[in-house]
């Protein structure tokens, strides 16, 4: 395989090794591939024929290998400029939180599947993992957390909603949840994610504009029939849009991720405790201060947790 481009200069069998082995590559994988180029190596230089059958079996590995070998050194090169508190290897952990999980260590497999999800990664199926890997070990408040925080990135999907509800049934702190008007105005929030919102305010926008533009060059209206269908639908969804961000940024969700928690009147331990709440429970943040996150839990029921009784969605 060329190298840098230079003529007549190729990769050995030893630096594609050394490539494979720096990419964390599984060992057999590697002896495969470097059989593989021994094998090509002895067709090339040793004058030896092949039939057309094995020729095409052949090429068929070379293809794997040419892949195997263009990953590595992609992977190579990114990590040549990741910061050094990214270069952990995401997919090592997580293979091996995925045989924790099926060896029964829910517990380890929960913290190494955090673990990727610490990386530059937001992936709903990723966090539903987690989830699940912490409600089989019995830890509520983390599985309602991390199934929330699923939810939000795929509203619809229906493993996660029936694992949700049922992790749910499991939190000791129950309230009414009556319907309310923002409930009825905001109801695409529980059917449609908000990356979904984006993608689709900024597709409008560009049909929009792309309409109008054209228009415009054929010297006709703008807006008429087609014209004002496409602006409501951009102006709505850019609404949508709009809300959403508002509302992730001034109202924060937490989960109560303590087995139980006192919620106290003030910043401090010797505040006086006003009621207790348990883990997975849902509660509105009002504030936040000195390590300290002021609660809604339910109407007339505020008071101040420690930021680490809790943990924002």
């Amino acid at each position: 395989m060329p190298k840098e481009k230079k003529r007549g200069e190729t990769v050995t069998i030893n630096e594609a090794r050394t490539i494979l082995t720096d990419a964390d590559m599984e060992k057999t994988q590697i002896d495969q591939i470097i059989h593989l180029l021994d094998t090509i190596e002895s067709v090339r230089f040793g004058g030896k024929k092949i039939d057309e059958k094995k020729a095409g079996l052949l090429l068929s590995q070379i293809r794997q290998a040419m892949k195997a070998l263009c990953i590595a050194v992609i992977c190579l090169g990114l990590f040549s400029f990741i910061p050094q508190k990214v270069m952990a290897n995401p997919t090592a952990t997580f293979i091996d939180a995925i045989k924790n999980y099926k060896a029964g260590l829910f517990k380890e497999a929960a913290t190494e599947f955090e673990a990727v999800a610490k990386q530059p990664i937001k992936n709903p199926y990723l966090f539903y993992n987690i989830a699940n890997a912490y409600l089989k070990a019995n830890d509520i408040g983390q599985a309602v957390l991390w199934y929330e925080r699923a939810k939000i990135l795929a509203p619809n999907d229906p493993d996660l909603k029936f694992n949700l509800e049922y992790a749910a049934t499991l939190v000791k702190d129950k309230k009414e949840a009556p319907m309310t008007v923002m409930d009825v105005l905001f109801f695409w929030e529980n059917l449609v994610s908000e990356k979904t919102i984006q993608i689709t305010a900024i597709f409008s926008s560009f049909i929009f504009f792309a309409w109008a533009a054209i228009r415009v060059v054929k010297k006709q209206l703008v807006f008429s029939g087609i014209g004002i269908l496409l602006c409501s639908l951009f102006v709505l969804v850019t609404t949508i849009t709009s809300v959403n961000y508002y509302k992730r940024s001034s109202r924060l969700n937490a989960i109560i991720v303590k087995e139980e928690v006192a919620v106290r009147s003030g910043v401090t331990d010797t505040a006086t405790k006003l009621f207790s709440l348990h883990a997975g429970t849902k509660v509105s943040v009002q504030a936040q201060r000195d390590g300290y996150l002021k609660i809604l839990f339910s109407k007339g029921k505020v008071g101040w947790v420690k930021t680490n009784q809790a943990a924002i969605i």
